[in-house]
């Protein structure tokens, strides 16, 4: 599954990527890459696992959002979290900015 979209059929972006929790090992975030054309500019934002939904035929992923709220939200460097034990603190900002924008139906 490489595209990603809203309930209005607007493409998000990509997953990158995927983020287990290294707690419980579980799947906690995709990484939505998001950017120009050939990566320039390009944009990973981690979104809560949970959160999204998938087409009937489980060919696409899909997060009730808009591009903004994508473009605000809090974005990963390098496209991954930052080494040793941050984790938990860079969760803590990343889930809290999507209960906010996904609770309100932005």
């Amino acid at each position: 599954m490489d595209s990603k979209s809203n309930a209005r059929d607007e493409e998000l972006g990509t997953v990158e990527d995927f983020v287990t929790s290294p707690s419980t090992g579980s799947l906690a975030y995709l990484v939505i890459s998001r950017g120009d054309v050939f990566g320039i500019g390009e944009k990973s934002v981690p979104v809560p696992w949970k959160d999204f939904k998938t087409t009937a035929n489980l060919s696409v992923l899909v997060l009730e959002t808009t591009s903004s709220n994508l473009e605000s939200a809090p974005q990963l460097n390098d496209g991954r979290f930052t080494p040793g034990n941050h984790f938990e603190v860079e969760r803590q900002e990343i889930d809290k900015y999507w209960k906010a924008h996904l609770a309100a139906g932005e």
